[in-house]
């Protein structure tokens, strides 16, 4: 079995080839791209980044949980949150020589601003439906995933790092398109990608999408993936 996350970072063979447009769709809409507010200067330092990333998105669940600003949360919520971002990116970096360190002072500050970019970006979508984290069957060698976020019919993706979008990143949320397309579930329509440390998003239509990117129509594309992941694992052993 394998993660979303995994797929869409490996097997470039299948991926070139069923998105010949995606890394010139990315480029031309890195150099595009519609704000909603100005970048975040921060003076924390980059291997902390991960843990205030994490910490930002948490706090911004309890806050969207709650219905509440994050000034209303309570240092015990804050701190599980901190400390749940911790222990999640020790377990990606399970493998590292340098384990991560405890978020600092400077990082907790970074991490209130962030979550609250992002309450204030959902604000704005103002959805019928709201739902963090949307979880997503799995299929084939895919395990089950957990989407950041869906309003109504529209899948959003947030990547709160220091850098521009990337091909991988609409591979991550075609993969989730695909799981749903599968399963018949959320029947998502529209994909978002969102950069609250930036303020920057990039939206689109999922048909459109998969029209520039691929040639074809989302049902085509969705189902190709749906097929790919449908195989024997086996078959694609050091892919």
């Amino acid at each position: 079995m394998s993660s979303e996350t995994q797929f869409a970072a490996s097997h470039s063979g299948f991926w070139n080839a069923l998105l010949p447009m995606a890394e010139s769709y990315i480029r031309k809409h890195n150099a595009q791209l519609s704000s909603f507010a100005h970048p975040l200067i921060s003076l924390v330092p980059a291997d902390q980044r991960g843990v205030v990333n994490e910490s930002a998105f948490l706090i911004f669940t309890e806050m969207a949980e709650r219905g509440i600003p994050s000034s209303a949360l309570s240092q015990e919520v804050l701190e599980s949150c901190f400390e749940k971002s911790l222990q999640f990116i020790a377990r990606m970096r399970q493998f590292s020589r340098i384990p991560p360190e405890p978020i600092s002072d400077l990082g907790r500050i970074d991490a209130m601003f962030l979550a609250d970019r992002l309450a204030s970006y959902f604000s704005e979508q103002r959805p019928a439906y709201f739902r963090i984290r949307p979880l997503f069957p799995g299929c084939g060698w895919i395990n089950s995933a957990e989407g950041d976020a869906l309003s109504d019919r529209n899948l959003f993706e947030v990547k709160a790092g220091e850098r521009l979008f990337r091909v991988i990143d609409l591979r991550q949320l075609l993969c989730y398109c695909a799981l749903d397309f599968s399963a018949k579930l959320y029947q998502v329509e529209t994909i978002t990608l969102v950069n609250p440390r930036f303020g920057t998003f990039i939206q689109e239509d999922l048909d459109t999408l998969c029209q520039k990117i691929a040639g074809a129509s989302a049902p085509d594309v969705l189902g190709e993936i749906v097929n790919y992941i449908s195989e024997p694992f086996s078959r694609y052993s050091g892919v």
